[in-house]
């Protein structure tokens, strides 16, 4: 896929993460999007034909892989139509669920339909840990549901987003999975949007650290390969020693090589910045919201960055690091986790 321009951004995404629904069964206080079941979207949700048209523009687009998100994508009850369409369009599939309304059945309907790479949001190592961060019972749901997709053949991948209130449990929770036959986790440090605003979630550099190092030595003991997901995309390896040497990979990559489309059809660098609305869908076409002036969210020409990263040496490394981590009222702030500011 050729380089469009001077910053790096692509012809098309590789990646576009899909919001099928904002619905969902818990009500996870860490939430980016703050899902819930009682919110009134139905009306303003795309439907079937809307995202099959997106689908197709998507492929002539040349999109490598699609991410179906929620919400909680199995309240969609065309879910399983929406997965086969994007799978017989050719896309590598990503789908990301709560595990909690996976029967057997629909276990079987998702090895039929041929969707290999699940990840199933998992945040806490017991039911009384489980309804304190997702505000519901149904822990038992989400064990059975990962159970299902194993006795059918897929070992599902765990994402756990490291908050204040459940770090403490990631050890006793990479046991959990290491038991159920899970062999991978993505540990995701919060990105503070929704429902997480005001819930004082965010883990700062040193406890992240020393949450980590913990999480590796439980990993080894389980057999559990973890991955770290973070503004700064940290390794195991880095993490663990000085942060001093961290290589940053060209910064944020919404709107360059990945987007989102929300669940109404908003389009947006990334899933975890939905106030930032370059386009709609049902009004502009998928590539020409794509190649608005706007997508790129770290243009240098578009948005001004504060004088620490202007005067930063390693600036056109990371251009400013994750724009969502601190941005605020249409100007940035040196990010949360830049290994410099913090310094």
């Amino acid at each position: 896929m050729r380089i469009k321009n001077k910053y790096l951004k692509l012809k098309a995404p590789l990646k576009v993460t899909f919001n099928v629904t904002n619905k969902c069964n818990f009500k996870c206080i860490h939430c980016y999007n703050s899902s819930g079941e009682n919110i009134d979207i139905n009306k303003d949700e795309l439907n079937s034909e809307e995202i099959k048209k997106a689908l197709e523009e998507l492929k002539k687009m040349e999109v490598y892989l699609i991410s179906i998100n929620g919400g909680e994508p199995f309240l969609r009850k065309d879910i399983l139509e929406i997965l086969s369409i994007a799978k017989k369009l050719g896309f590598i599939i990503n789908l990301n669920t709560n595990g909690s309304l996976i029967t057997k059945k629909i276990a079987r309907q998702i090895v039929k339909i041929g969707i290999k790479n699940i990840d199933i949001s998992f945040q806490a190592n017991s039911s009384k840990n489980f309804k304190i961060f997702t505000k519901c019972n149904k822990y038992s749901k989400v064990i059975a549901g990962i159970k299902n997709l194993i006795n059918v053949g897929i070992i599902p991948s765990l994402a756990f987003t490291i908050t204040t209130k459940n770090a403490k449990w990631l050890p006793l929770t990479i046991k959990e999975a290491g038991l159920l036959g899970i062999n991978t986790i993505h540990t995701i440090v919060l990105i503070e949007r929704g429902r997480a605003i005001k819930g004082k979630l965010a883990v700062n550099m040193s406890e992240l650290k020393n949450i980590y190092s913990q999480a590796i030595e439980s990993g080894k003991k389980y057999n559990i390969n973890l991955f770290l997901d973070c503004p700064f995309n940290l390794h195991e390896k880095l993490i663990s020693s000085n942060f001093k040497n961290i290589e940053m990979d060209k910064g944020c990559f919404g709107g360059r090589y990945l987007m989102c489309i929300q669940s109404n059809g908003n389009v947006t660098p990334c899933a975890l910045f939905p106030e930032y609305v370059v386009g709609n869908i049902r009004e502009n076409r998928i590539i020409d919201i794509w190649n608005s002036p706007k997508m790129p969210v770290l243009s240098m020409k578009k948005y001004k960055l504060p004088n620490f990263c202007n005067n930063c040496k390693n600036l056109y490394s990371c251009y400013g690091g994750c724009p969502t981590s601190n941005f605020l009222f249409n100007k940035f702030l040196p990010d949360n986790f830049c290994p410099y500011f913090n310094n």
